[in-house]
């Protein structure tokens, strides 16, 4: 590799370790909160792509929990959150 595209690669390594870090930090904020408000501000603030980056970052119960009361507020709508999920994970 040469040295200009190694530094490029090193540099995106880099955004994307601070961008994990972000999204660990944003899902911190919906750990602990009623599953109600927490799926509420997901949704009100987040698409399903970028929720689906904070979901990842929870455990699966909480993510289980969190689904279920998206689906409750957005019906079928909820689904897209679901998909976007999925596809972060690789189709799981």
């Amino acid at each position: 590799m040469a040295p200009a595209a190694a530094e490029v690669a090193r540099d995106a390594r880099v955004v994307d370790e601070k961008r994990a870090a972000t999204y660990r930090e944003m899902a911190k904020l919906f750990e602990d909160t009623k599953a109600v408000d927490a799926a509420r501000l997901l949704t009100s603030v987040y698409g399903p792509e970028e929720a689906a980056l904070i979901l990842t970052q929870l455990d699966d119960d909480r993510v289980r929990e969190l689904i279920a009361a998206i689906h409750a507020q957005l019906g079928d709508e909820g689904v897209n959150y679901v998909r976007a999920l999925q596809k972060l994970k690789g189709g799981r």
